[in-house]
């Protein structure tokens, strides 16, 4: 991404945070001012998105959500890793390096689903097009999300701009040729609806996949060639088990994703 995109980017988060503060000085005069709008994040995905590290390699420190941020994983607030799963994802180490170098408030919104691929957030939704990577069984995810932020918003009480998406997603398209030609055109759609629907600016960043062509993914590669066209995130040298990040992985990746918010 250029200097110039990046400047771009700020400047109109920063207006979107102005016209919120003046609409809320309109409305309410005598509250407005208190209320600062937050940063928020979506992170959607299949099952490294969910995350698989295990509590257990976490310290009794780092399973406390920081105060700085909130955290919602499926319209719940979450304020310990294991209040809600025995495993993690990048959210941990996300959220603490965020925390560590930003004044701002935070809020990440997280509704991830193993074995999906982006048909399932397609905005236009149909059982005939998630039956493409055969999983209609799992329903309209992007319904699900947008009532997971709505409940984050309303639990937050405070004005949010939406200003990162995250994915972490294609390795269910790297099965199906049609699934992984249609990847970019899936991503645009969700993006340009999210941003659409939560009137928002948010810049959408990807995980790479870290996989070869193989016989049961013949198609990896072409996913992989789109997603290093966007914003991307690269996940090479971060561990797995099989095709799942470990918490050592996933905490690189988490920081990963984290220099790419805090620069932008």
């Amino acid at each position: 991404m250029s200097d110039r995109t990046k400047l771009c980017g700020r400047y109109e988060r920063k207006c979107n945070a102005l016209f919120l503060l003046s609409l809320l000085i309109f409305l309410h005069p005598g509250t407005a001012i208190s209320k600062t709008p937050s940063y928020g994040i979506i992170l959607i995905g299949q099952s490294n998105a969910e995350g698989q590290g295990e509590n257990s390699s976490l310290n009794e420190s780092m399973l406390n959500v920081p105060d700085s941020v909130e955290f919602y994983d499926k319209g719940e607030r979450i304020l310990r890793y294991d209040q809600h799963r025995s495993r993690h994802g990048i959210e941990v180490s996300m959220l603490h390096r965020i925390a560590l170098n930003s004044t701002d408030k935070w809020v990440l919104v997280k509704y991830c689903r193993g074995g999906t691929s982006s048909y399932a957030w397609r905005p236009d939704w149909t059982r005939e097009l998630a039956d493409i990577t055969n999983d209609a069984d799992k329903g309209n995810l992007y319904i699900e999300t947008i009532k997971a932020i709505r409940a984050a918003e309303k639990s937050h009480g405070q004005p949010i701009i939406w200003s990162h998406i995250l994915a972490i997603n294609g390795e269910r398209e790297s099965r199906f040729r049609q699934a992984a030609h249609d990847y970019t055109k899936n991503m645009i759609k969700i993006r340009n609806a999210l941003n659409r629907d939560l009137h928002a600016s948010a810049t959408l960043i990807v995980l790479t996949l870290d996989l070869q062509d193989s016989k049961a993914r013949p198609w990896t590669s072409l996913v992989r060639n789109q997603q290093e066209q966007m914003t991307h995130v690269h996940a090479s040298g971060c561990q797995r088990i099989g095709i799942h990040y470990d918490a050592q992985g996933l905490a690189r990746i988490g920081n990963r994703f984290s220099q790419h918010i805090l620069a932008n």
